[in-house]
């Protein structure tokens, strides 16, 4: 299990997100985590000053990873691809629906439905 824990790679750096946090002392400290986490969570932590664990006041995220731009524009061409998919599928079905109407006009047409309704 801790071969584990040492085998795992390092994150890459520019997945990571730089936090300033306010820490109980008073102090603060500087804390790295991967942009996925989009929030600081941790409810205490060492501080870099005293030595001791303290309790953590507030967090500001004061620099984004650059993938998570990366992350977000992926998401979004992902989005409008979705969208250009969804928009073909209604011109699709919109052109059909006026096939059929065609067709049931020029039934209509020939089986003399303008006399009968006249």
């Amino acid at each position: 299990m801790l071969l584990n824990v040492f085998s795992q790679p390092l994150p890459d750096p520019s997945e990571l997100d730089t936090w300033h946090v306010t820490l109980r002392c008073g102090h603060r400290a500087e804390w790295r985590q991967h942009f996925t986490s989009s929030l600081f969570t941790a409810s205490t932590m060492v501080c870099t000053e005293c030595g001791d664990i303290r309790g953590v006041l507030s967090s500001e995220l004061i620099a984004e990873a650059p993938a998570r731009a990366e992350a977000a524009r992926t998401r979004e061409i992902r989005r409008i691809a979705r969208r250009e998919v969804e928009r073909l599928r209604a011109i699709e079905q919109l052109e059909a629906a006026q096939r059929r109407v065609d067709e049931l006009d020029q039934q209509a047409d020939a089986g003399g439905w303008a006399d009968w309704q006249a």
